[in-house]
């Protein structure tokens, strides 16, 4: 995630129960992230080919409510 464009940020989560990572992103970016994400992991790990999936999804306000 670090050279990809339209990240900003990332972090993984849940490492003991095989994991996930989530990361802030440009909404621009979607389908040349979604790309070279899946294409570097699979890379990483071949074995995992039909084992792997990403999701975008949109964020909500939170408890603070809308800022201006």
């Amino acid at each position: 995630m670090l050279d990809t464009d339209g990240i900003y940020g990332g972090r993984f989560s849940g490492a003991g129960f095989k994991g996930c990572c989530m990361a802030i992103i440009d909404p621009a970016f979607r389908e040349s992230i979604l790309k070279k994400v899946e294409a570097e992991y699979l890379n990483a790990f071949p074995a995992l080919k039909g084992k792997y999936s990403a999701h975008i999804c949109g964020t909500a306000n939170g408890i603070g409510g809308h800022r201006k």
